[in-house]
C-alpha cells in the first residue's frame, strides 16, 4: 500500500488556506468601501431619523399628560 507523502498533504492544505485568505481579503476589499459609504452618507440620515422620532415621542408624551412638562 502506498503512503501519501506528508509534504503533499501540507501543500494541499496550504492551498486551501491560501484560497480562504484570498476570499477573506476580497470580501474585505468589497465590504470596506460599502461601510465607509454607509457611515459617511447613511449615518447622518439614520441619526436624524432617530432624533426626530425621539423628539416626536417626547412631545406626544407631554401632550398625553395634558401639556405638563
Amino acid at each position: 500500500m502506498l503512503q501519501k507523502h506528508p509534504f503533499r498533504r501540507r501543500t494541499r492544505n496550504g492551498r486551501r488556506g491560501a484560497l480562504s485568505i484570498e476570499t477573506i481579503l476580497i470580501l474585505a476589499a468589497v465590504a470596506v468601501p460599502i461601510l465607509i459609504f454607509l457611515l459617511k452618507v447613511g449615518w447622518p440620515k439614520i441619526q436624524r431619523y432617530f432624533n426626530e422620532s425621539t423628539d416626536n415621542l417626547i412631545e406626544e408624551s407631554y401632550n398625553a399628560q395634558g401639556g405638563v412638562r
